[in-house]
């Protein structure tokens, strides 16, 4: 966004969804000023920074965050997954229903930690947990444990997400910024318009010449 791959004066019309916010406000009005045609048309809409939405958002990034740093859920799914694997292949150790306990137990030290309201993301990612284990009859062990780590890994994707929305989010300053560093013939210079969507409240900031 910062060095567009394209001559000057290139465009009729430059059209933006949930993009210009990721890079440097600066450098990308310089480089929307630059390939715009005279009296081209520019249409932008970017993430607020506080919106219902938005701040759902980055509360179940939050509730991400917590399941990978402050609990072993993964850690221990997957070593339950091992032992009943061994239990039922070599008929050594503790029976499963054993092992099962193991993983109920971390699972309730977990959810005693957080309130009920702040838990909807980490009961889902508890359930797909108990799904895996649970199901090891119809999955090999390479299975489970690639399903667990898949998991695991998407929370990762997911609070590197929140991250930088929330780092993108346009607070009034830059959206200022945005506004005044747009191209425009108009007098009156950009329009900045909230989108709103029933309860979700501003779902959207629409900037445009």
């Amino acid at each position: 966004m910062e060095e567009l791959p394209f001559e000057s004066q290139s465009f009729n019309a430059i059209v933006s969804q949930f993009g210009v916010e990721f890079g440097l406000l600066s450098q990308v009005c310089t480089e929307i000023s630059r390939v715009i045609k005279p009296e081209g048309i520019i249409s932008v809409l970017s993430v607020p920074a506080r919106s219902p939405l938005f701040e759902g958002f980055i509360k179940k990034g939050k509730q991400s965050q917590f399941v990978l740093n402050n609990t072993r859920l993964f850690e221990v799914a997957t070593a339950v997954a091992q032992a009943i694997h061994s239990f039922e292949s070599s008929g050594q150790g503790r029976e499963p229903a054993a092992y099962l306990q193991r993983f109920s137990a971390e699972v309730e030290s977990v959810l005693s930690k957080v309130e009920e309201a702040n838990s909807g993301l980490i009961v889902a990612v508890v359930a797909t947990l108990q799904d895996i284990l649970t199901r090891r009859g119809q999955l090999s062990i390479q299975e489970q444990i690639t399903y667990i780590e898949h998991l695991k890994s998407r929370l990762n994707d997911h609070v590197a997400r929140c991250e930088s929305v929330s780092r993108a989010a346009l607070g009034d300053a830059s959206l200022t910024a945005l506004t005044r560093g747009i191209p425009t013939v108009n007098p009156k210079g950009c329009r900045a318009e909230p989108i709103s969507v029933g309860s979700f409240g501003t779902v959207a900031w629409h900037v445009s010449n």
